[in-house]
Formats: structure tokens, C-alpha cells, sequence
């Protein structure tokens, strides 16, 4: 009876020491994936005014195009390009209510090739274009 119970102890202990090391893995795979995604974000911040391709994102993560999207909207919630492109509005909504750069200038700066698809863009994101955003910039949370 004692080999028995101590058998079941020794089947219940490495199940549960198994599970601590499979749990460990997870967040060491986590991890390496939330630093890949830093990379790929860094990129964003530094180069956000120009074109950058779901390629190229994924190779400054050092992952494939498909996993990197997948990891990178199971960490921000957005798709790359989707992130992207909210950042950029975010720095022309900065830009626009912080300077006196002309909108074609913002538009260029921002990457984007004509002042029109910009306003166009801008006005998909914020619902207000680029002129009468920076007359009476909305009060933002």
C-alpha cells in the first residue's frame, strides 16, 4: 500500500513539476516574443515617416511575416500596418496642434505622398480633417 501511494505522490509530483516547466517555457517564449516586438516597435518610433513594409517589420522582429502578425496583434491589439498608421495620426494630431508647419509639410514629414490622401487619412481616423482639426483640436483623455 505504501509503494502505491508513494508511486501516485511520484506520478502527481512530475505532473505538477511538468507543468511548472511548461508554464516557465511559455513565458520565456513570451518574452522573447515581447522583445522581438520591441524591435519591430522601435522601427515604428524611429522610421515612422517613411514607407515601411509588414516585411520589414517582421524582419527587425526576426520573425516570419505571418507569426510576427499574429504576435504583434496578440501584443498591441492592432494589426502592424493598423499600428502603424495610428501612430503616425497620433504625431500629425501632435504636430498639428503643436506647430505651425503647413499641412503639406506635416503630410510629407508623415510619409504620406499627397496632402490629399493625408486628409483623407486624417479624416478616416479622427473624423475632422487636418484644417479644422488644428482650428479647435478636440479635447483628448
Amino acid at each position: 500500500m505504501l509503494f502505491r501511494s508513494t508511486a501516485i505522490t511520484q506520478a502527481l509530483l512530475n505532473l505538477y513539476l511538468g507543468a511548472i516547466a511548461r508554464s516557465a517555457q511559455r513565458r520565456d517564449r513570451a518574452s522573447a516574443n515581447e522583445e522581438r516586438i520591441r524591435y519591430a516597435l522601435a522601427l515604428i518610433e524611429r522610421e515612422y515617416g517613411r514607407p515601411l513594409t509588414l516585411d520589414e517589420l517582421a524582419d527587425a522582429a526576426g520573425l516570419g511575416v505571418s507569426r510576427f502578425s499574429e504576435v504583434f496583434r496578440r501584443h498591441t491589439g492592432l494589426s502592424p500596418m493598423r499600428y502603424l498608421m495610428d501612430y503616425r495620426i497620433g504625431v500629425a494630431k501632435v504636430l498639428l496642434t503643436a506647430s505651425s508647419f503647413a499641412i503639406g509639410a506635416i503630410a510629407e514629414h508623415l510619409g504620406f505622398g499627397t496632402v490629399q490622401h493625408f486628409s483623407r487619412t486624417f479624416h478616416a481616423h479622427t473624423g475632422l480633417s487636418p484644417t479644422v482639426y488644428r482650428a479647435n483640436p478636440p479635447v483628448e483623455l
